[in-house]
């Protein structure tokens, strides 16, 4: 999927919650990837969103779903907004897209 900037901001700050902001239990089953992994993605993702705020291009890039899914049940709609800085409305129709 072709991210925009807004949408690349959103979900790193899924992932920071995901990676920092709460337990899961049976991380790699609920989110079908190692902590260790995914925190190598995260990394990843952060260095193309400096790109991109630099005027850079941003590459097809994978987003995982559960990352998002997980976030949206840990926090529930009144947290969600406040940790993520995003509507859970806009959560639910970036799901939306994903799934297209």
């Amino acid at each position: 999927m072709q991210l925009s900037q807004n949408d690349l901001n959103f979900y790193l700050q899924c992932l920071n919650e995901v990676l920092h902001g709460f337990t899961i239990e049976n991380f790699e089953t609920a989110l079908g990837v190692s902590a260790d992994a995914l925190a190598r993605e995260n990394v990843s993702l952060r260095e193309i969103e400096r790109a991109a705020r630099m005027g850079k291009p941003i590459p097809q890039v994978g987003v995982r779903p559960n990352v998002i899914k997980a976030t949206i049940d840990e926090l529930g709609e009144p947290e969600f907004q406040t940790r993520t800085g995003y509507k859970l409305s806009e959560a639910e129709e970036f799901l939306r897209r994903l799934s297209k």
